[in-house]
């Protein structure tokens, strides 16, 4: 006779995992909406800073996300900030003829009023990323 898996030894390891995850979003370190991203005044990070913006953000459903590209843009990934507007986009080192900071300061048009869902901070945060160069860090 076969011997049957242990069905309950399972569903306490499956209940476990599952109460340790819920455990870890509940993490004060977790971001969930852009008013939670402070940018430093150097050392901006990609991934710490960056993307979690565009993620709440400019990527968020309907806009420019690799599904959706409003204007045929999108901003979800390092590699779209850096090549989109044919590298215009984002210009190492050149805040001020980056086409996203121009929007982001109402120099540019955009279909949607950006300033009320990113402050003053941020727009400076990734005026300073792309002066440093846009690293990937």
């Amino acid at each position: 006779m076969k011997k049957q898996p242990p069905y309950k030894a399972i569903m306490l390891n499956i209940v476990a995992i599952i109460v340790s995850l819920s455990f870890y979003a509940c993490n004060d370190n977790v971001i969930t909406v852009p008013e939670d991203i402070v940018f430093p005044d150097s050392g901006v990070s990609y991934v710490y800073h960056v993307q979690p913006l565009m993620k709440y953000t400019c990527a968020s459903g309907g806009c420019h996300t690799a599904f959706d590209r409003k204007a045929g843009i999108a901003l979800d990934t390092y590699f779209d900030l850096t090549t989109a507007y044919a590298g215009a986009m984002c210009i190492p080192g050149n805040p001020d003829g980056s086409v996203l900071i121009q929007m982001l300061e109402n120099k540019l048009p955009h279909s949607y009023i950006v300033d009320f869902r990113i402050n003053k901070n941020q727009i400076q945060g990734m005026r300073t990323w792309i002066k440093e160069g846009l690293r990937m860090n």
